[in-house]
């Protein structure tokens, strides 16, 4: 059996690990977002992608990041503009 000391150290590692797991899980979701926001401005999303995404993926987030991924789209061709003109 392990000792009071050991064991502490065993719940002690459980926890941390169980603490890294929404980070991980926050960043995973992001970067799910983003790609299916990206595939959407292409129009490269099969339907069974997108019914799982809508599944899985919350409105807010993916309308966050459809405004900022059409912010960054509308400025690189304001400024391609501007360097071609200029």
């Amino acid at each position: 059996m392990p000792q009071s000391g050991e064991a502490d150290a065993i719940d002690m590692a459980k926890v941390a690990i169980d603490m890294e797991e929404p980070s991980a899980q926050a960043k995973h979701g992001l970067l799910k977002t983003v790609f299916a926001v990206a595939a959407s401005f292409f129009g490269v999303r099969g339907s069974k992608e997108h019914e799982a995404d809508m599944a899985q993926l919350k409105p807010l987030h993916v309308i966050a990041v459809g405004l900022v991924m059409a912010a960054i789209f509308v400025l690189s061709l304001v400024l391609l503009v501007r360097m071609v003109v200029a």
